[in-house]
C-alpha cells in the first residue's frame, strides 16, 4: 500500500468527518454520551480535533486497505493491533499536520 494513497484517504475521511460532509456524522453529535459544562458530547469534541479524528480514520483507513490480509492473519492478532495503532498514530499526525497548514494558508490567504 502506498503510504501516500493512505495518508491522502485518510485526511479525506477526517477532513468529511470533521465538516460533517458524511451523513451520520451529525447523528453521533448528537449522543448525549460524556457531556461537558458546556454541552458538548464526547462525538462533538472528538470530531473538532483533527488529530483525534485523524487516529480513527487512520485504523478505519489501514483496515479498508488491507481488509483481506486482516482476514488471513487472525490468527496473529497482536500483529494486527500493532498495525492498526502504528496507522492509526501515523494518520493523526498526518491529519493534524495537513489541517494545521490549511488552516495557516487559509488565513493568510487574502479574502
Amino acid at each position: 500500500m502506498s503510504t501516500l494513497l493512505f495518508i491522502l484517504v485518510s485526511y479525506g475521511l477526517c477532513f468529511g468527518i470533521m465538516n460533517d460532509k458524511i451523513p451520520f456524522v451529525p447523528l453521533l453529535r448528537g449522543i448525549p454520551i460524556l457531556q461537558d459544562s458546556e454541552g458538548k458530547t464526547f462525538f462533538t469534541r472528538m470530531f473538532e480535533c483533527p488529530y483525534c479524528t485523524g487516529f480513527h480514520t487512520g485504523w478505519i483507513t489501514w483496515a479498508l486497505l488491507n481488509f483481506q490480509e486482516i482476514l488471513m492473519r487472525l490468527f496473529i492478532w497482536w500483529e494486527v493491533v500493532i498495525w492498526v495503532l502504528v496507522w492509526g498514530f501515523a494518520s493523526s499526525a498526518a491529519c493534524y499536520i495537513i489541517d494545521t497548514a490549511v488552516i495557516l494558508v487559509e488565513k493568510k490567504t487574502p479574502q
